[in-house]
């Protein structure tokens, strides 16, 4: 069965208290420390590859998002 989408008003909310509460900067340290410790002892051959595809898009600009009221401002294109 499919979910109802999130209240936008919620949604900022969630956000908000997620990131004043300490929870993302622990969050992050958590995951940081946990995959330092799992490459230290690794031996790693010559092809070996490990690939971190990270995106805190909202969270590591949210200075910027909470001045805009956590919107996304795109500048209007006149040329078109």
């Amino acid at each position: 069965m499919p979910t109802r989408p999130i209240n936008l008003a919620v949604a900022k909310a969630q956000i908000i208290a997620y990131y004043s509460s300490g929870m993302y900067e622990d969050d992050l340290s958590d995951s940081v420390d946990r995959w330092q410790k799992h490459f230290t002892n690794r031996t790693v051959g010559p092809k070996d590859l490990v690939v971190f595809d990270i995106d805190d898009t909202v969270l590591s600009n949210y200075p910027t998002m909470v001045a805009h009221g956590m919107l996304l401002l795109v500048p209007r294109r006149t040329n078109l």
